[in-house]
């Protein structure tokens, strides 16, 4: 038997599906967003797409459309929701694939189980990761194509490779593997995922452990431009800053979203690591849309010796009104430092500088722990982000 799926999508729209579960659309327009669908959230990290059908959740990383939605919500495989989801439509195909599984116990906002501890890599894992490191490293022709694919110099490249930020990983297990890819031994394009040693409890400094890396997978279709990623080990590692320089010795930290952002800024500041020290200069490129509480917890508010302030009460100093906030009111906590935060013109970007419900947003927190606070996004109608604008530049420049 044949599923017409177009039917049915033309049919059904996603926003009723999740109307119907609850969920509250936050928006008007293209774009609008909601709570997480599969996890429990109180900012909005899911965008909703009411032209194409989609759906792109920046907390759980799930994305698709209807029938992902209803397969993932309640454990089912794509016939049965096609048969339910056709079934709402008045498409009665008369199918034998069973009825529609009750909605999962880990769907909307289920109670918090407790996290598993943080590890440092695995020997396995990262025996993989140290061949992977040395395989760039030895190879100046592959940093140059990955630069000229970015838009970075060669100086930039062999920078990031000196220290061990960058690596180009073999994909060995058929668990690590996408129906993108075509065959296990392909390399991929790594970043080194770090966290604070303390928050590992091996030690109590802020030297940086790596607990993973993260794998630039190749896009889902012939014609994407945006290729997918993956954390490995798969589970329980979370999206901890990509980190360039030290946060913790920094007055100057510019903020920027991903790994190639950092990167593209690091490029603009001159590739070297070394003046990034003498000027008290770090970079961060963020993952997941709320991998900023880590960096305020971990990083800015950590006095580095162990203890960390209470972001709840930074929290409850923006939120308090009238007299209450008057009394709130104290002094920055990180008057030493200034922050440059740079920003996507997306759905993550939007969530850094916009209030969604009572939550303090990100600018909002850093604003009042830090010096001062630079906001700036880049020109939607040149380039979405800053490594757009760096590879638009660089193919502007006369060529030699």
């Amino acid at each position: 038997m044949s599923y017409d799926f177009a039917a049915v999508r033309a049919r059904v729209s996603l926003e009723s599906l999740l109307r119907e579960d609850g969920i509250k659309l936050i928006g008007n327009g293209r774009r609008p967003k909601c709570l997480s669908p599969f996890q429990k959230e109180k900012t909005p990290s899911c965008s909703i797409d009411t032209q194409t059908g989609r759906f792109k959740c920046f907390s759980s990383g799930h994305s698709g459309d209807i029938f992902d939605y209803v397969m993932l919500t309640h454990g089912c495989d794509r016939k049965v929701a096609m048969n339910f989801l056709a079934l709402k439509a008045g498409m009665n195909f008369s199918t034998n694939c069973g009825a529609l599984p009750a909605r999962l116990s880990t769907g909307r906002h289920p109670e918090k189980s407790e996290p598993k501890p943080l590890q440092e890599i695995p020997a396995l894992e990262l025996a993989i990761w140290n061949e992977g490191a040395d395989f760039l490293r030895a190879s100046p022709a592959l940093q140059s194509a990955i630069g000229n694919w970015r838009g970075y110099s060669d100086k930039t490249m062999k920078a990031l490779v000196d220290i061990g930020n960058i690596g180009l990983v073999s994909i060995l297990e058929p668990r690590w593997l996408k129906k993108q890819d075509e065959e296990a031994g392909d390399r991929r394009v790594a970043f080194k995922v770090e966290c604070p040693g303390r928050v590992l409890g091996s030690c109590e400094s802020y030297n940086l452990k790596q607990v993973a890396y993260h794998v630039r997978l190749k896009p889902q279709t012939a014609t994407g431009s945006k290729a997918s990623w993956r954390y490995l080990p798969i589970g329980g590692v979370g999206a901890w800053p990509f980190v360039i320089g030290t946060v913790a010795d920094a007055s100057l930290l510019f903020v920027c979203e991903g790994q190639w952002d950092a990167i593209s800024l690091f490029e603009l500041l001159g590739s070297d690591i070394e003046l990034l020290y003498d000027e008290q200069i770090a970079i961060v490129g963020m993952r997941g849309a709320s991998s900023w509480q880590l960096l305020i917890e971990h990083y800015i508010l950590a006095d580095f010796q162990g203890e960390v302030e209470s972001l709840e009460e930074t929290v409850e100093v923006i939120t308090a009104t009238g007299q209450k906030r008057k009394k709130k009111v104290r002094k920055p906590l990180r008057p030493d430092l200034d922050v440059v935060m740079i920003c996507d013109r997306d759905t993550a970007g939007d969530g850094w500088t916009t209030r969604m419900g009572e939550e303090p947003c990100f600018s909002e927190l850093l604003q009042a722990i830090c010096n001062e606070v630079y906001i700036r996004e880049p020109n939607e109608i040149i380039g979405k982000d800053l490594n757009d604008l760096l590879k638009i530049a660089k193919r502007s420049l006369p060529k030699n």
